[in-house]
């Protein structure tokens, strides 16, 4: 009787133990999870602070060089329209943009066209004759319109670059 209780008690300890270890892995299973779980909402508030301020930066990059523009063609509208419009107003108008550095990494190049789309004068150092840019939409808006302030079409691929 002595042996039968002792083997019920060694079972019991047996089985009490096997409960504990499965208790411990189960309690280091949830403390896991719930620690990649803190993780994951972390990496997550990062990645979106991260994707905010990257917004709020690509935003005002991209309102310096709408200003930076406007800037420009407002000089160069002013030229235009105190130089003339005729050959000698191009002439003037083509030195004026080859005496500038316009090739910057937020301006590609400046264009002048005539009524007809044709190139008056440009900033790149590049032959003129022969380029027409009157089917690009932004033409097509302001030969239809005298509204003067910027017009923002789709995407187009430089004819004078290719880019």
């Amino acid at each position: 009787m002595l042996a039968a209780s002792h083997d019920l008690g060694k079972s019991r300890l047996s089985l009490w133990t096997g409960v504990l270890i499965v208790m411990m892995c189960l309690a280091l299973l949830v403390l896991s999870i719930f620690h990649q779980w803190q993780s994951r909402h972390s990496e997550l508030r990062t990645a979106k602070n991260e994707m905010r301020n990257l917004a709020k930066s690509s935003t005002v990059f991209a309102n310096d060089v709408i200003d930076l523009a406007e800037t420009l063609i407002g000089a160069l509208v002013y030229r235009m329209e105190a130089g003339g419009n005729g050959e000698s107003g191009a002439i003037k108008l083509k030195g004026y943009l080859a005496q500038r550095n316009f090739s910057t990494s937020r301006i590609r190049g400046l264009f002048v066209y005539d009524n007809e789309g044709r190139w008056l004068a440009t900033s790149e150092q590049i032959d003129t004759i022969g380029f027409n840019n009157s089917d690009r939409d932004y033409f097509k808006y302001h030969r239809a319109s005298n509204d003067r302030r910027s017009f923002f079409g789709l995407p187009v691929r430089s004819r004078s670059g290719g880019q």
